[in-house]
């Protein structure tokens, strides 16, 4: 992956486990938050294409964190926001 790309993605992560976390504690939803995308070595240099597109777990999980986005804010309507 380009250096570029990598910060790129970097980023994208960053803002989307703060807005988790964020979320989760102002509305003190309980529960874990799912491994960050890094996890799967987005970052890592493959030998070839074909090997960095058969190790795309990185790139799907961060499907999975605007899931998680998604599920935090619509749990956040049932939990009163934090009085801190």
């Amino acid at each position: 992956m380009h250096t570029e790309d990598w910060h790129t993605w970097k980023q994208h992560e960053v803002l989307l486990v703060t807005v988790a976390e964020k979320i989760r504690i102002w509305y003190k939803i309980p529960g874990n938050m799912p491994p960050v995308p890094l996890f799967f070595n987005y970052h890592q240099v493959y030998k070839s294409s074909a090997i960095a597109k058969k190790n795309s777990l990185a790139r799907d999980w961060f499907t999975i964190w605007m899931g998680f986005v998604s599920y935090l804010l619509s749990s956040s309507e049932r939990y009163s926001p934090s009085s801190s």
